[in-house]
């Protein structure tokens, strides 16, 4: 499938790639500032886990190159990249150099790309990742999709929901799509893919406009889109009362405003307060919640 990463922006891009050396490469990289990178969009320090592909050694580089237009990546595009190289590679800061990029590669490309690479002095292993790779990796990871939500409004819904899901993704999308152009993922949406995965349930606390409802809305389709599940919005207590269906382990309930719209209301936190039996035993037999 492919994904139209140039809407990304480079910015995006840059997160997306160091979600994929985490969830991928099974590496965490030290993501660097945008300006004064020294050359380096993200660096790894320590014992590489090889993969399938791989046969590291580090100091390791990681750096993105993005293109808004998508064309073909040519040898004669990496020029900027492989002064780089040659200036980290003199300093001992590079001797395994990582390209990811969001344009195609060719075959013929790839070879030569690597071959002024490996002509470095100091520089003895090279990778380049281009976007066949990247949408295959999206395609396949419905983690790597729940971290960066914003790719849910590049793809198209009916090749990553399965059928059964597809109309009510559909409609959460529909619903959150401006939004997700503009989403930017948080410590806190990070945090809530962790606890909804491990956990089963996920409490956002915060002042208004401070993205709650689009971490729910992102949670929302990531449910759908990883666990099929159905999406249950609630609006109060009584809804989860009706709609819990304790032999379907594959509901999300997303709760808004559980203990007040915009002032602490005692009676809806005490409704809640004597439901909470029952949505431990639902996120027992399999439900998720988000409060």
């Amino acid at each position: 499938m492919k994904y139209p990463l140039e809407k990304l922006g480079w910015r995006d891009f840059q997160r997306l790639v160091n979600q994929i050396t985490a969830e991928i490469l099974g590496q965490t990289c030290e993501i660097f500032a945008d300006v004064n990178d020294g050359g380096r969009d993200g660096a790894f320090y320590g014992v590489w886990e090889k993969q399938d592909y791989e046969d590291l050694e580090g100091p390791f580089v990681v750096q993105c190159k993005f293109s808004e237009k998508g064309n073909n990546l040519v040898p004669s595009g990496v020029s900027e990249e492989i002064e780089k190289a040659v200036a980290l590679a003199e300093r001992d800061l590079a001797k395994s150099y990582i390209l990811i990029t969001n344009a195609p590669v060719t075959g013929s490309s790839a070879q030569a790309i690597r071959k002024s690479f490996l002509e470095i002095e100091g520089l003895s292993q090279f990778r380049i990742f281009g976007a066949d790779w990247i949408c295959e990796k999206i395609t396949e990871s419905k983690k790597l999709r729940a971290l960066v939500p914003r790719l849910y409004g590049l793809g198209d819904l009916t090749e990553i929901l399965d059928e059964r899901v597809y109309d009510q993704g559909k409609a959460i999308l529909e619903t959150i799509k401006d939004d997700l152009e503009r989403f930017v993922p948080t410590e806190a949406h990070q945090a809530s893919v962790r606890a909804i995965r491990g956990e089963g349930f996920v409490f956002l606390l915060g002042d208004p406009g401070s993205g709650k409802t689009t971490i729910a809305q992102a949670l929302s389709l990531a449910a759908a889109d990883t666990w099929q599940c159905r999406v249950v919005k609630l609006t109060s207590a009584e809804d989860f009362k009706r709609h819990w269906n304790p032999s379907d382990p594959h509901q999300f309930f997303w709760a808004d405003d559980v203990f007040g719209q915009r002032q602490y209301e005692r009676n809806r936190s005490q409704t809640w307060n004597h439901l909470f039996p029952h949505l431990e035993a639902a996120i027992r037999r399999g439900a998720r919640v988000i409060f």
